[in-house]
């Protein structure tokens, strides 16, 4: 089913939208091109988690994930939102670039202490 991350992505990107299409109608004629150069997708930068079920360490287990998520145009509906969310999120939640991310950050601490604290 649709979680409750999946309607604040959904929220933001229509909220997103909203806004870019306001700017649009604002002053077409100061940027002609703007329609033309819109970004397809919403780049965004969203924590995850990296603990497993069952893990009672206390001890910071996160790292960041890239989110791409398609623009959707500005008549696109509330249910249209949550699935372009859902789809969007569901391909991150299988994503190993968290798990890299984390990795590589936890290697660099062991090699070159001091340069990042991570504890583990």
């Amino acid at each position: 089913g649709i979680t409750v991350n999946d309607i604040l992505i959904a929220c933001m990107e229509r909220a997103f939208t909203t806004y870019l299409d306001a700017l649009d109608k604002d002053d077409p004629a100061q940027y002609p091109d703007r329609l033309h150069k819109r970004d397809k997708k919403l780049y965004v930068i969203i924590p995850k988690g990296l603990r497993e079920p069952g893990d009672m360490r206390i001890v910071n287990l996160a790292s960041l994930e890239y989110l791409l998520l398609p623009l959707l145009p500005s008549n696109a509906t509330i249910p249209e939102a949550l699935r372009n969310a859902k789809k969007s999120m569901d391909c991150i939640k299988v994503s190993l670039h968290a798990r890299i991310m984390h990795g590589s950050v936890s290697l660099i601490s062991k090699l070159a202490p001091g340069f990042y604290p991570v504890s583990m």
